[in-house]
C-alpha cells in the first residue's frame, strides 16, 4: 500500500530528536467522535496516537455516516509523523476516496534544507511539488490538534500557528476564550473545559470575515481531552462530540 511505503520511507530518512516532551495522552490512545451537520449524523472520526523512538505518529480515520453516506460516501485517512522537540511535522498525508475516485497525497519535510516535497496521485496522474519551508517548526492538521493539548492557555494571549495545507503553509491563531462546564454527549456530570478558538488568518479580508475556524472544548484537567468541537466551514457548521469506544464501531483499517 502506498501509504505504508510512504511511512517507511519517511522513517528511514528522519534524524533523531531531543528528549521526549511530556504529553497528556498515552501511547496507543484512541478517540472516537460522532460528527453532526445540524441535526443530521454526517460522519465519524477515529483518532489514534502511537509513539515511536523519536516522537509520535497520529492518524485520523474519517468516514461518512447516515444519509450523507448514502448520497456521497467519503473515506479519508489523514496521518502525521511528528517530532516533539520542537513540536513539528516531518511527514503528513491524506488518502481519500470521494465521488467514486481515490486520491493519495503525502508530504515530507527536510527542515535542515528548509524545503519540503508534496506528492499526489489523482485521476491516474502523479505530481511532485517541491516547496520552501522557511519556518523551523510547522504543524499539519493532525499534529496541531494534539499540539493544542500541550499549550498552557492564558486568556488574552493568542498562540500563532503555521500549518501545512498540501504544499502550502498557512497561518492560524489560537486563543483561550473562556472556561465553562459542559456535559458529555452521552450524558453524565458536567466537566470543566477550556474553550479554545482556532481561526485561519487570511490575507483576504472578505474571506477572513466569514468566520471560518473551529471552537474546541478541552477538559481542564491532566488529560486535556477534546470533548467537543464546532467546525465552521464552507458548507456550514459541523459538531464533533467525543463518545466512548464502541458507541461508533471502530473503522476497519
Amino acid at each position: 500500500m502506498r501509504l505504508l511505503c510512504a511511512f517507511l520511507l519517511v522513517l528511514a530518512l528522519l534524524p533523531a530528536s531531543a528528549a521526549p516532551v511530556p504529553v497528556p495522552w498515552k501511547d496507543g490512545e484512541t478517540l472516537d467522535y460522532r460528527i453532526r451537520w445540524g441535526a443530521v449524523l454526517a460522519a465519524s472520526a477515529h483518532f489514534t496516537a502511537r509513539q515511536d523512538a523519536d516522537g509520535w505518529r497520529f492518524a485520523l480515520d474519517l468516514r461518512t455516516r447516515g444519509p450523507v453516506e448514502a448520497m456521497h460516501p467519503i473515506r479519508s485517512l489523514v496521518y502525521s509523523v511528528t517530532r516533539a522537540d520542537p513540536w513539528r511535522s516531518v511527514a503528513y498525508g491524506d488518502d481519500r476516496f470521494a465521488g467514486g475516485k481515490w486520491r493519495a497525497a503525502s508530504g515530507w519535510i527536510d527542515y535542515a534544507a528548509r524545503s519540503g516535497s508534496w506528492h499526489e496521485d489523482k485521476d491516474g496522474a502523479t505530481t511532485d511539488t517541491p516547496f520552501p519551508v522557511p519556518d523551523p517548526a510547522v504543524n499539519d492538521i493532525g499534529s496541531m490538534l494534539y499540539g493544542l493539548r500541550l499549550v498552557a492557555w492564558k486568556e488574552g494571549v493568542p498562540v500563532p500557528w503555521r500549518v501545512y495545507n498540501g504544499p502550502e503553509i498557512e497561518k492560524a491563531e489560537a486563543s483561550l476564550l473562556r472556561r465553562e462546564k459542559i456535559a458529555p454527549a452521552e450524558g453524565g456530570p458536567e466537566v470543566s473545559c477550556l474553550v479554545v478558538r482556532v481561526r485561519p488568518v487570511y490575507a483576504d479580508a472578505a474571506k477572513d470575515a466569514k468566520g471560518y475556524g473551529v471552537t474546541l472544548w478541552i477538559t481542564d484537567d491532566a488529560r486535556r481531552l477534546p470533548l467537543r468541537a464546532d467546525l465552521k466551514a464552507r458548507f456550514g457548521t459541523f459538531t464533533l462530540d467525543w463518545v466512548t469506544p464502541g458507541a461508533i464501531e471502530t473503522p476497519k483499517q
